[in-house]
């Protein structure tokens, strides 16, 4: 007679994760890294609650992402094990899976190009899974997490997402290997952020570790204006542009009875519409900045104004051109939602430690003859 193995490994999770904070040092992963702007967000929470987390693992497709964010982010360890390959090759490849141990904390931000309703348009996609590069992906995400045993699981993603085959495939996965699930959407704009960017959050913790994801915003409501994070660019500098191109577009989509508009932002602005990955193409619906005094002319935002209204600290851009560094921003997410969200995943996880003298009995067996004939 065995115990049933999802029992086994959700205990080992919770005796696992209690040692680590024991000695503080929260082991973390990363899947889908990008540039690391979750997972800095991530460590930037923990640590808020007091907690110091050291990334093991962070796994990523795009190599020269992975290797600038060994240059510039400090989440990365010298001994943060970095694998520069897709997630099916890597589910795929016995020996770097040998390489893989578990960690406390996995973050997962799985593209959104087959969820998004851009994406999904753009294709005609009948449901994200059709999508052919990352409609599969939460197989590969699934494989990895049985790998790493993690006692929390985040994934962040695009609204629809929660609605997908897929999320609900997670749920029902997660649940039957010992986790309970919460689920939460978080607006950028209510912690500040000029960008109002909308994110959903899965939260999977491991059953018997209490997650409140209650109350999460501030109760006031920052109120920025867009004047605050412009660089000073010149009145004549070539940035500021026509853009014929845009409103000639424009035109014609009316005619069509199209719905797509030029989102024109000035300096009095209190919200900057989503910026994303492929801003720097300047297309119908990017956000474009008003001249102070020409009404001709407009001006995409510059990188670093880009990281500002995120709330991105900007040496997680350093170095990077303008078409890199917005497509990592425009794929990333907004700063301040998710270190929020890791502060109280934090103070739940110290909470926790703190009401929990021992997970297993520690007394041990030992036959008694009395005992056994009376």
């Amino acid at each position: 007679i065995l115990p049933l193995a999802s029992e086994v490994r959700r205990t080992e999770r919770l005796e696992r994760l209690a040692r680590n904070l024991d000695t503080g040092k929260l082991e973390t992963a990363g899947l889908c890294f990008g540039g690391g702007v979750l997972d800095h967000a991530s460590h930037s929470g923990l640590q808020d609650a007091g907690i110091h987390p050291h990334l093991a693992l962070a796994n990523e497709l795009d190599e020269e992402l992975l290797m600038h964010a060994r240059e510039h982010n400090d989440t990365i360890a010298r001994d943060t094990t970095l694998m520069a390959a897709p997630m099916q090759e890597l589910v795929q490849d016995d020996w770097a899976m040998r390489q893989l141990r578990p960690v406390d904390t996995l973050c997962i931000g799985i593209p959104c190009s087959g969820a998004s309703r851009a994406g999904r348009a753009k294709r005609g996609l009948g449901m994200m899974e059709d999508h052919p590069t990352v409609g599969h992906l939460v197989a590969s995400a699934i494989m990895l997490i049985q790998r790493l045993n993690p006692a929390v699981i985040v994934l962040e993603n695009v609204v629809p997402y929660k609605s997908t085959a897929s999320a609900q495939i997670l749920r029902q996965h997660l649940r039957d290997s010992g986790y309970t699930i919460e689920e939460v959407t978080l607006n950028a704009a209510d912690f500040g952020c000029l960008e109002a960017r909308e994110r959903w959050f899965m939260v999977a913790a491991t059953a018997g570790l209490p997650m409140d994801l209650q109350g999460l915003a501030p109760v006031v409501r920052p109120v920025r204006t867009v004047a605050e994070i412009l660089d000073k660019v010149p009145d004549d500098s070539p940035e500021w542009r026509t853009f014929d191109y845009l409103k000639t577009k424009q035109l014609r989509d009316q005619d069509r009875g199209n719905c797509f508009r030029m989102q024109v932002v000035t300096p009095s602005d209190t919200s900057v519409p989503s910026l994303r990955k492929g801003y720097n193409r300047g297309g119908t619906t990017d956000p474009l900045l008003a001249h102070p005094s020409d009404p001709d002319r407009l001006r995409l935002f510059t990188l670093e104004e880009h990281a500002r209204i995120k709330g991105v600290p900007p040496h997680l851009h350093t170095g990077m051109g303008r078409v890199a560094g917005h497509e990592m921003l425009g794929q990333g997410i907004a700063y301040e939602p998710v270190r929020a969200l890791f502060k109280r995943i934090g103070q739940c996880l110290l909470n926790w430690r703190a009401g929990v003298e021992s997970l297993l009995p520690r007394q041990q067996l030992a036959y008694s003859l009395k005992a056994a004939t009376g």
